[in-house]
């Protein structure tokens, strides 16, 4: 009888030693199934994140068209100043050379009618000079 209660001990600490086991794989799944679900919120938090960047990206996207065409109308109205400011100046500039023109005809006839006067003046003097 002692062999008999031996071996049912010894059946019992094995069946304890078993729970314990299985107690032990019920908590590392219980810990798995509590790792999994953090990862699915994890997941979770993520694809909103993605979403929202997708949409920021849009929003990005259709800003860079706006001031690329932004961009484009005021190259386009500076060149049109531009152009017109050359017109401009260069209507001025031949305003400025036609007067300057006229100034150095206007120049060139009072130098000759300097020259002139001067001829007179000398032959005044040189008539002066015989009367006396």
């Amino acid at each position: 009888m002692e062999n008999i209660d031996k071996i049912l001990k010894q059946i019992l600490e094995s069946q304890n030693r078993m729970e314990n086991r299985f107690d032990n794989l019920e908590n590392r799944f219980d810990n798995l199934e509590n790792r999994f679900d953090n990862l699915e919120k994890n997941q979770s938090s993520m694809e909103q994140r993605l979403i929202k960047i997708e949409v920021s990206q849009e929003k990005m996207a259709k800003n860079i068209e706006l001031l690329a065409e932004g961009h484009a109308n005021i190259l386009e109205t500076i060149e049109r100043k531009n152009d017109e400011i050359r017109g401009d100046l260069n209507e001025r500039l031949d305003e400025i050379e036609a007067s300057v023109t006229n100034l150095s005809s206007d120049i060139r006839f009072m130098e000759k009618k300097e020259f002139e006067n001067e001829k007179e003046l000398f032959k005044l003097k040189e008539s002066l000079k015989i009367i006396k």
